[in-house]
């Protein structure tokens, strides 16, 4: 019979890349960046790219795992789209309109 086990230490057949461990930190992994709220971001949700956040934009005010439904409600209603500052489409709101005819939707 062919002997089918690793020659590796631990004994897994997975071929890995060995990290050291004092170097990593979880903070600068891309991955895991979103866990770790900074002095600057505070959790906000516009905050993700370089640090800074827009006071005009409708997530301003709204702390990440902290929303109501009434803020979102808010920010689903305005005028402007908030990841693109562009206006809603008239196929917007009648998409929008669709979702909250659903049950599913009554729960949040």
């Amino acid at each position: 019979m062919v002997d089918r086990r690793s020659d590796s230490e631990d004994g897994s057949r997975a071929k890995r890349q060995k990290m050291e461990k004092t170097g990593t930190d979880p903070k600068d992994n891309l991955y895991l960046a979103h866990m770790y709220a900074d002095e600057t971001s505070n959790g906000d949700s516009n905050s993700w790219s370089d640090g800074t956040s827009d006071k005009n934009s409708p997530f301003a005010k709204v702390k990440r795992h902290q929303s109501t439904a009434a803020q979102a409600k808010k920010i689903e209603d305005g005028d402007v789209n908030p990841f693109n500052n562009q206006p809603f489409s008239s196929k917007y709101f009648s998409i929008l309109q669709g979702r909250r005819d659903l049950p599913v939707h009554a729960q949040r």
